[in-house]
């Protein structure tokens, strides 16, 4: 399953429990659950999957703050063009 990491303090989710995830910022604890909507401009689905958790460690080793993570599952249902010289992404 491919799932959104977002910050503890952004929305309310419904838990169905923790787990634990690694990448390039080591051990990170989770929270795994779904949140009633989530939205990137116009785009946006419903009851979708997340894991919630601290995304310190990884803003730390890449060098740049992270407010979340998007995956396939979400960007799937979109043509999706990323505009490196303006750092947009447009979903269509």
């Amino acid at each position: 399953m491919d799932i959104w990491v977002i910050p503890f303090r952004r929305r309310p989710v419904r838990d169905d429990g923790s787990q634990w995830g690694g990448g390039a910022g080591g051990k990170l604890a989770m929270t795994i659950g779904r949140i009633d909507k989530l939205a990137i401009g116009a785009a946006e689905t419903r009851d979708f999957p997340v894991a919630i958790g601290s995304l310190d460690a990884l803003s730390s080793a890449l060098g740049t703050k992270l407010d979340g993570i998007v995956g396939y599952d979400f960007l799937k249902h979109y043509r999706v063009t990323i505009d490196y010289e303006a750092s947009k992404m447009h979903l269509d």
